[in-house]
């Protein structure tokens, strides 16, 4: 992933975390309201923390495991059909490759 997307996603992170006490006290709140059977208010809140819960366990097993590249580094494996599609090209060649939405084109702008 980029620097910018990790960043991005330690900012999320950061910002679902300072929601979480709100949402807790939403929790609790809504729980003493009575019985819980029919208790809309109690289910939502816990609804609503169970997902932010989910996010925030997705975020920090996605940051645990990224990789930082930069951004203009050269990445393209030639096992995948674009780069296999654009060996031995040469700027201003067009190519078709095979994706899963079906066949598509690329034009060589340049080659480094």
């Amino acid at each position: 992933m980029t620097a910018f997307g990790f960043e991005a996603l330690k900012a999320e992170l950061a910002h679902l975390r300072a929601r979480r006490p709100a949402m807790v006290d939403e929790v609790a709140t809504a729980r003493s309201q009575g019985d819980l059977s029919e208790n809309f208010a109690y289910h939502d809140a816990r609804q609503n923390l169970g997902m932010l819960d989910g996010r925030i366990q997705t975020i920090e097993a996605t940051l645990t495991r990224a990789d930082v590249v930069e951004e203009n580094a050269a990445m393209m494996s030639i096992a995948s059909p674009m780069g296999s599609a654009l060996l031995d090209r040469q700027a201003g060649d067009t190519v078709t490759f095979k994706t899963p939405g079906g066949e598509r084109q690329a034009t060589v702008v340049s080659v480094s």
